[in-house]
């Protein structure tokens, strides 16, 4: 089974995490994804790119600690540097615009690949939140955490474990919440997914 699939409709790159229980991310996953982001960046018919989950009710859990057992100090920082700085630059590489569609957990990694992308759609049942501070582990993206959340829940998001749901009303990093389960459709009909890639990021 491929843990992460691409597809491509109506001009829109469908990247999607398909790795149950929880789309926990280990090296090969992290690999797919970045091919599937890099494809859809060199793919000039791709206007826009959706990132999203085959698992009902789980975005990502973030790292498979897993894969960090037994490892040498530089390939546990080699791992951690791909899925932190690899994937985000991938993500702001792409040169089109990138909405996540997140209908359930997002933790650690998941939750840094969901803000990264320029748009999140969530459903009523996300949420958010960086459990590996309670073990002393500081997250790779609070800049870009506090820009993506609204000030009043960003350091609590940052500096605890706590779940977070997705704000109830649309902050200016342009977070939505959809109740409907059929997420990539409501992320499709996002107002200005028909933006010309040559003006994105320019």
């Amino acid at each position: 089974m491929t843990a992460v699939t691409y597809e491509v409709r109506d001009q829109v790159a469908e990247i999607l995490l398909d790795s149950p229980p929880v789309n926990a991310l280990n090296e090969g996953m992290i690999d797919a994804l970045l091919d599937a982001l890099r494809r859809a960046a060199n793919d000039d018919a791709v206007r826009a790119v959706i990132l999203g989950s085959a698992v009902p009710r789980r975005f990502c859990a973030g790292l498979q600690l897993d894969a960090l057992h037994g490892a040498t100090p530089s390939r546990a920082y080699q791992l951690v540097d791909k899925l932190y700085n690899g994937l985000s630059d991938a993500q702001f590489q792409l040169g089109k615009p990138s909405i996540a569609a997140v209908g359930g957990t997002a933790r650690g990694g998941g939750m840094t690949l969901a803000i990264h992308c320029d748009m999140i759609i969530a459903a009523d049942t996300a949420t958010f939140g960086y459990p590996e501070v309670d073990v002393g582990v500081r997250p790779r993206s609070t800049t870009r955490t506090c820009r993506a959340s609204s000030a009043a829940i960003a350091p609590s998001i940052c500096c605890s474990r706590a779940a977070h749901s997705a704000p109830t009303k649309p902050c200016r990093s342009g977070w939505s919440i959809a109740s409907s389960p059929r997420l990539t459709s409501c992320a499709k009909r996002a107002p200005w997914r028909k933006r010309s890639a040559r003006n994105h990021r320019s």
